[in-house]
């Protein structure tokens, strides 16, 4: 193990893995023995390898979450990579707030945790043929395995982020907004949302944050002045939630509720039952969450 004199912290061992591989054949576990050839201090743990393939955003949003949990001394490796073997970047990304590393594509699967850690203090591009890397091969389909575990375990190893590749401008990462939930005045206040999760529960998780819902609001908010409409094919028309909910157990089975969840993004959910299932709706149905006084 190398220490980076730069950085006086020690360097991380726990490795968070988050991909949308699947359980089923040898991605995961080549990933990981790319990282143990490299590194046998380092320690994985297994967030998600059940995103949905190539969905970006329910990948970024786990590894927000789980970020959230871990605390320091973390690397983060998070692949969801529908780019992978073009032109988009291999970047590794230090937050501000703590002693972790986030590494991934540039797609925009980083930037809520690295937003959720206190924003961006560096950014390196990882290079096949940089001292860390050096790649003798890089098969254009599995990046994640020859260049961002390889990279991961130099980390871990306390080598200098430098030997990754050269600097990344962090204004130049790749964003996304656009997965958040529009703000509209009329013709009433309002948000246009969508359901961007739906879990094993059934739950609706949607692309709006409830802080926003405070900050539109201010000293006037109240869980009462949000009503939240959709158009719920199972149930012939449109469906309405008024108040935002404590829990699940505050209603009886079969509730249709809205409330936060864990996330901080409201969620709609059915007391006992399945939300998506009662609404017949998918990931990507709109979602209207009204302003009303």
């Amino acid at each position: 193990m190398r220490f980076d004199a730069a950085n006086p912290l020690p360097p991380p061992d726990l490795v968070t893995l988050t991909t949308d591989f699947g359980l089923v054949g040898s991605y995961v576990g080549e990933l990981k023995g790319a990282i143990l050839s490299r590194s046998r201090r380092a320690v994985l743990v297994d967030v998600c390898h059940t995103v949905d393939p190539q969905d970006i955003r329910q990948g970024a949003w786990i590894l927000e979450s789980a970020a959230r949990a871990f605390g320091s001394g973390v690397v983060h490796l998070a692949v969801v990579d529908p780019g992978v073997g073009t032109t988009r970047k291999v970047v590794a990304l230090r937050p501000r707030s703590r002693s972790v590393w986030l590494v991934g594509p540039d797609n925009g699967l980083l930037i809520p945790a690295l937003d959720a850690l206190g924003g961006c203090a560096e950014a390196w591009t990882v290079e096949p043929h940089a001292p860390a890397i050096r790649a003798g091969s890089v098969d254009p389909t599995f990046h994640g395995r020859d260049l961002m575990a390889p990279a991961v375990a130099h980390l871990v190893e306390g080598g200098p982020a430098e030997a990754l590749g050269p600097r990344h401008d962090p204004d130049q990462l790749v964003r996304a907004d656009h997965w958040e939930a529009q703000f509209v005045e009329h013709p009433r206040p309002s948000f246009r949302a969508e359901i961007a999760v739906i879990d094993r529960f059934g739950n609706l998780t949607l692309n709006l944050r409830a802080a926003r819902l405070v900050e539109r609001l201010g000293p006037r908010y109240h869980p009462r002045a949000v009503r939240v409409v959709l158009d719920a094919p199972a149930c012939g028309g449109p469906v309405e939630v008024v108040g935002l909910n404590r829990t699940y157990g505050d209603h009886a089975p079969d509730a249709l509720i809205a409330l936060t969840g864990s996330s901080g993004r409201l969620e709609l959910a059915v007391v006992n039952g399945s939300a998506a299932r009662r609404l017949g709706v998918q990931v990507g149905h709109p979602v209207q969450v009204d302003l009303v006084e």
